[in-house]
């Protein structure tokens, strides 16, 4: 069986591409192995094949043994993906949020960081709809009395929207998710989370839009 280096952060050292991998020859069982769903976010939402699966799990034991406190861990391999994301390096980048939502689907953070890589790749109409994703999964989100790192207030998730909204708007140059944004701000009703601060932020930072 082929070894793969799982490897987190610093504690762990460079991965190698989770679930980039070629399953011919191998026991798919019912499922057949998709090739590339490491690029799309949350591996594209589809049936992993047996050998995906196998590699999921040896991450996740490889990952709980540095790091037993799976909220961090996904924390941590998030920076990495954004170390990647301002080096330019989108594919790796996405290689490696898909992980830290392998480790904590519940993460808001994850589910934003998702929506900058498809609006930098220029793919704004499949950004919008992850920005929606972000907002619902905000939306039924318990808002913590006292926020810590691992669990931050709504509003801190909400102001880390908007400004990733504005750092990929400075690379694209394209209004068509800040623009979306601030329509839905008008509407949003989140428990903790002040939408006229956000507007005016996003307005301050992107005056472009109308």
């Amino acid at each position: 069986m082929m070894k793969f280096k799982i490897l987190v952060l610093l504690l762990i050292g460079v991965s190698t591409g989770l679930i980039s991998i070629n399953c011919s020859g191998r026991p798919s069982e019912s499922v057949d192995c998709q090739e590339g769903i490491n690029l799309l976010p949350m591996y594209g939402r589809v049936n992993k094949c047996k050998g995906q699966l196998d590699i999921d799990a040896e991450f996740l034991k490889e990952s709980d043994k540095k790091e037993p406190n799976r909220a961090k861990a996904a924390i941590d391999i998030m920076d990495l993906g954004w170390y990647y994301l301002h080096q330019g390096d989108t594919d790796t980048a996405m290689k490696r949020i898909n992980q830290a939502w392998l480790l904590d689907s519940t993460n808001i953070a994850v589910y934003a960081s998702f929506v900058v890589i498809l609006d930098l790749v220029n793919k704004p109409d499949e950004a919008i709809k992850m920005l929606d994703l972000t907002f619902d999964k905000l939306s039924t989100r318990i808002n913590p009395e006292i926020p810590t790192q691992i669990n931050p207030s709504n509003q801190m998730f909400a102001e880390f929207i908007v400004s990733n909204t504005s750092f990929t708007y400075k690379k694209v140059n394209n209004l068509t998710l800040p623009e979306y944004l601030y329509t839905k701000l008008d509407t949003l009703n989140i428990s903790g989370v002040n939408a006229e601060v956000l507007k005016n932020d996003l307005k301050l930072n992107i005056p472009q839009i109308n």
